[in-house]
């Protein structure tokens, strides 16, 4: 019985994979083990507290009966405590500099919530080349 039950929940958790996607959306992950289902607008805590009647809680099953809605994301087991615990995953804090570093400035800032960020115009002295850079400052 125990095996049957296993096999079922490999099978469903299959299932919302192929739905959700095979890879991590913040870093890239694929092993498969290493991957989860993640509540994107951070509403885990309540959801699961809602759906916990429900065939043991299982968030693989009520997505299935709800016919896979939207707001949910595959992320890896990582990215997906990171998000929960600190507001945002380390990867995505990092494609945000490297985006301010690229001088994207304005979609830096509407991917940090929250987040005042200081660009302030500095002169720049590499090897004899002057120009402008630009010092990064985060304040949370």
């Amino acid at each position: 019985m125990l095996k049957v039950s296993r096999d079922r929940s490999r099978k469903l958790r299959q299932l919302v994979l192929d739905n959700y996607g095979r890879v991590c959306a913040c870093c890239g992950e694929v092993t498969e083990q290493f991957l989860s289902i993640d509540h994107m607008n951070n509403d885990g805590a309540v959801h699961r507290k809602l759906i916990k009647g429900l065939n043991g809680g299982s968030i693989y099953f009520w997505l299935k009966r709800e016919g896979f809605p939207s707001g949910f994301q595959t992320l890896c087991y990582n990215c997906n405590f990171a998000k929960g615990r600190y507001g945002v995953c380390p990867h995505e804090t990092a494609r945000a500099l490297e985006r301010l570093n690229a001088g994207d400035v304005q979609q830096n800032l509407e991917s940090m919530p929250g987040t005042v960020i200081n660009v302030v115009p500095m002169p720049l002295s590499i090897q004899g080349v002057e120009g402008t850079g630009r010092e990064f400052s985060k304040y949370n």
